[in-house]
């Protein structure tokens, strides 16, 4: 014969949870309602209480999963305990290129709440955390936020070039010459640049020379009114 459960008692406390009586009317299970500390009043089975499985409304995992305020599965949140795991977690892959290189992460920012302070106010979804210099630490002044094609030009693996317009990426000194990146990076790789830009280096980028064209068209049907107006 199974062991009889005892009845529940008013104003008991399990957990979170107090009993404020039984529940009339259940026939598969023996049900009882409680009140929350967090305020909320349901009805709940007695068994699991009793034998301490609940010990709120639902309230203490959602409490869990939160980190100030912020679900930890806010992107933010994600972000900053990302960088610190590769800046201090030997195991987690990319530690080399970070922690083991003597990257840290500040001391304030040990707190997510410090970072959510300086980085949370310009933070916009797609956007991902960049060090302005990638051989300084994560730190206020020098990180922000940046698009994943910004932070690529940013890596120490990006190749610069130097172009009439500044060190810019392959993809970018590519589309200023107005040339084909792929070919472009071919003959960067194979020394042969020189070769393959001689009629065309130190000439204005794409876009400029677009604007240029237009600005000649502009120039000469405003020649052709002038004309046609003074006789």
């Amino acid at each position: 014969m199974s062991k009889k459960v005892r009845a529940p008692i008013f104003g008991e406390r399990f957990g979170r949870l107090t009993v404020l009586g039984e529940a009339p009317g259940r026939r598969s299970a023996h049900y009882i309602f409680v009140r929350c500390d967090c305020g909320t009043v349901k009805q709940i089975c007695w068994y699991p209480v009793l034998h301490g499985a609940v010990t709120s409304c639902g309230c203490y995992r959602r409490d869990r999963t939160r980190t100030h305020g912020m679900s930890q599965a806010h992107p933010v949140y994600r972000i900053w305990k990302g960088m610190r795991l590769r800046c201090e977690n030997a195991q987690v892959a990319g530690f080399r290129y970070y922690g083991g290189r003597g990257i840290r992460v500040c001391e304030r920012w040990q707190s997510f709440e410090m970072f959510w302070t300086d980085m949370g106010p310009t933070w916009r979804p797609g956007l991902t955390l960049n060090r302005i210099d990638n051989d300084r630490n994560y730190e206020p002044d020098n990180c922000h936020w940046a698009t994943r094609a910004e932070q690529a030009r940013n890596t120490r693996r990006a190749i610069l070039v130097g172009t009439p317009w500044g060190r810019l990426c392959i993809k970018q000194a590519a589309r200023a010459y107005g040339v084909n990146h792929e070919a472009f990076r071919r003959h960067y790789h194979a020394g042969t640049l020189d070769q393959f830009l001689p009629t065309i280096r130190g000439t204005q980028p794409q876009r400029d020379r677009e604007t240029h064209r237009r600005g000649e068209h502009t120039s000469a049907a405003r020649r052709l009114i002038y004309a046609g107006s003074h006789p």
